[in-house]
């Protein structure tokens, strides 16, 4: 729930909280989406921050798109960006690897 809330709200102090939270979790990204608490916060970011923050979430994943789609956290993220994918953009490389 803590690490939740930076990512929720509309002020500058949350946009600074975010941007703290992403700097946190880059390079993590295959750690946090195995995790059972941890793969909330991602799908959470996905869902409410604006593509150009989490964009190096699609790859991250890029490669293990396909281990992650079966794995039983790792698979709301990829759920995620499949949905992001729809629109184009950064998420299209991992959902096209897990489609393929």
């Amino acid at each position: 729930r803590v690490l939740r809330d930076p990512i929720a709200g509309p002020s500058w102090r949350v946009q600074f909280d975010a941007e703290a939270l992403l700097g946190q979790l880059r390079g993590h990204i295959l750690e946090a989406v195995q995790h059972p608490h941890a793969n909330h916060v991602v799908k959470q970011m996905l869902d409410v921050l604006p593509s150009e923050y989490v964009a190096f979430v699609a790859e991250e994943l890029l490669g293990s798109a396909v281990w992650a789609s079966r794995h039983k956290f790792a698979c709301r993220a990829v759920l995620r960006l499949v949905q992001h994918s729809a629109a184009g953009g950064w998420a299209g490389a991992s959902a096209r690897e897990v489609i393929s």
